[in-house]
């Protein structure tokens, strides 16, 4: 494939579309994105996308009404669907099943895991895909406010605590979110090659926070919001 293998993000929460995409950027993965339902059906028949990340609740149409009118269309109806969502019944996941969903998975999320995901239901070693890994440095959302906080922690499985630089640093190499010490800018940084100027940095912009999963063990724990 020349191009570049296109993902559309079907998801009505901007925080949680946003770092979706911003993980998969990372990758050179293409992205379009699209916030509700009728939309993301648009897009899937007018851009044929080679993916389709799929939550299953939208403001607008369900994503089961989607996956119907996906499997409807010649122009769509081959195109491999994930599930992305909160929902984890055995209702709906025997449901997606009959859809022809051929991965489901259930919020929070690991990143490596999704990309691990994807590896297999592209057909795509892993490998390769690490291959393409880059490094990014991205303001997520400057004036973020504690709602969206509590969408990206809930989403992508983290609890925030105050950190040390080293640990800073650390979190900068694997690639996990930094919080501004008056929690109001977030910062997210991947593959970032780092030196003295950068370190500094960090300290002189003020981030403290950290975004941790509960089975890390950075260092010794402090205050948790």
């Amino acid at each position: 494939m020349d191009r570049l293998i296109r993902v559309l993000v079907v998801e009505d929460n901007n925080v949680t579309r946003k770092v979706i995409s911003e993980v998969l950027k990372n990758y050179s993965f293409e992205i379009i994105e699209a916030e509700d339902g009728r939309s993301g059906i648009e897009s899937a028949v007018n851009l044929e996308p080679d993916l389709i990340l799929l939550d299953l609740n939208l403001p607008d149409i369900s994503g089961f009404d989607v996956l119907d009118a996906l499997k409807r269309n010649p122009r769509t109806m081959l195109i491999p669907v994930m599930v992305i969502t909160v929902s984890a019944t055995s209702q709906d996941v025997q449901k997606a099943i009959l859809y022809g969903v051929r991965n489901y998975v259930v919020k929070p999320i690991n990143p490596e895991d999704l990309i691990m995901r994807i590896s297999k239901v592209l057909s795509i070693p892993v490998e390769e895909l690490k291959k393409r890994k880059g490094g990014i440095s991205i303001n997520l959302y400057p004036g973020i406010d504690p709602e969206q906080v509590k969408n990206l922690t809930e989403y992508m499985g983290y609890k925030i605590r105050k950190a040390s630089v080293a640990e800073l640093v650390e979190g900068m190499k694997i690639g996990v979110p930094l919080l501004k010490s008056d929690r109001k800018e977030l910062l997210y940084k991947a593959g970032v090659p780092l030196n003295e100027k950068r370190i500094e940095k960090i300290v002189e912009e003020g981030y403290e926070w950290i975004f941790v999963r509960e089975e890390e063990e950075l260092e010794e724990k402090e205050e948790e919001i």
